[in-house]
């Protein structure tokens, strides 16, 4: 279809007025996070900006890349739009990196961006955010399949020794649960509550947007099987990442150079977390220790398989742009997970 000129004038002026539009956005913008920086730093000069780039990792958060006049540079962390739909886990994401970022800086164990600010009302910039520093590296999920075997065994080792930096954080075991919640005094006695709470709250999740899954059969099995996770007595810290996508690695020395993303942190079982369930022989040389793979310890890995599996269906229907695996790999893992727990008889077997 041609268009007429009345046609072409009307959508060279939307075109204009929606240049002018971002243009002056991103003026407001720059300023906005100009003023932000003088009120952190504290030399005009070294907090003046030279360049900004907006980060596209899959964010959930708006991330930029700020470098100064004088070549530093830093990152912007800024919260989620008020109009975005977040799944309860996600909600106080921003707190909990800070939170997390300040405690393992302090404790000088692993590398980890220095925290510059964590402004939780954000006056500047209409929205919370943490102003940190840059940390280079490649994700490692780009790496890790060029690196040789030498090189994935060194590599995967260093990994497994981080998170046990990570996860025997003594500041932070207190209760079991969420972070935020822990801090706030409100942790869990038992790490079995707490991880039921972690599963209803994604259930509620999926209810929300009427997703289909087998609820009764989830919460039955969660319920009939979740006193065996009272045998972890220790709440440790546990970073919900999603295996090598939120590491960065030196492409040159092959070191790790950071984690990314501690917006997902939980006081329980390290055995939680994505990069356990797929963790090389040479990780957990790393990390000091094999997760159980009989008795009830099967059952816990079972049911941290099913409460992972449901994350990813969900995270399909809010977050199709950041799913990790397809929605149908999902389900299978759901149904494959949910059909294991269903023989197996938890609390008449031995502690092991």
């Amino acid at each position: 279809m041609r268009l007429r000129p009345a046609d072409k004038y009307s959508v060279h002026a939307l075109v204009a007025w929606r240049h002018r539009y971002v243009t002056a956005r991103l003026a407001m913008e720059i300023s906005a996070i100009q003023k932000a920086l003088w009120s952190v730093i504290p030399s005009p000069l070294d907090a003046t900006l030279s360049s900004i780039k907006e980060l596209t990792v899959g964010s959930l958060h708006t991330l930029y890349l700020l470098t100064m006049v004088d070549g530093s540079r830093l990152v912007l962390k800024i919260a989620p739009s008020q109009n975005a739909r977040l799944l309860r886990h996600e909600q106080e994401g921003l707190k909990t990196e800070a939170e997390v970022l300040q405690t393992l800086g302090a404790q000088g164990q692993i590398p980890v961006p220095r925290v510059l600010k964590y402004d939780a009302y954000g006056a500047e910039l209409g929205a919370p955010y943490i102003l940190m520093e840059y940390v280079p590296g490649m994700p490692l999920k780009e790496l890790h399949p060029c690196l040789d075997a030498n090189d994935k065994y060194y590599v995967d080792r260093q990994l497994g020794r981080f998170f046990y930096y990570i996860s025997a954080t003594p500041q932070l075991q207190l209760s079991f649960g969420p972070l935020v919640r822990v801090i706030s005094g409100a942790g869990f006695d038992r790490w079995g509550e707490a991880f039921l709470s972690l599963v209803e709250a994604v259930l509620r999740d999926a209810e929300d947007l009427v997703v289909l899954l087998p609820y009764e059969q989830i919460r039955k099995e969660m319920d009939r099987l979740s006193p065996v996770l009272d045998d972890v007595r220790e709440a440790r810290l546990v970073v919900m990442n999603e295996g090598y996508s939120n590491i960065l690695l030196d492409s040159r020395t092959k070191k790790v150079t950071a984690v990314l993303d501690y917006g997902r942190v939980v006081l329980g079982d390290p055995m939680l977390s994505e990069i356990f369930a797929t963790g090389s022989s040479a990780f957990f040389e790393g990390f000091g220790s094999y997760p159980s793979l009989v008795g009830r310890g099967r059952i816990r890995q079972l049911l941290y398989a099913c409460y992972r599996a449901i994350i990813a269906v969900v995270m399909a229907y809010y977050r199709p742009d950041r799913t990790t695996i397809p929605e149908l790999e999902a389900r299978r893992q759901l149904l494959e997970a949910l059909s294991l727990l269903a023989v197996e008889e938890g609390l008449e077997l031995e502690h092991s």
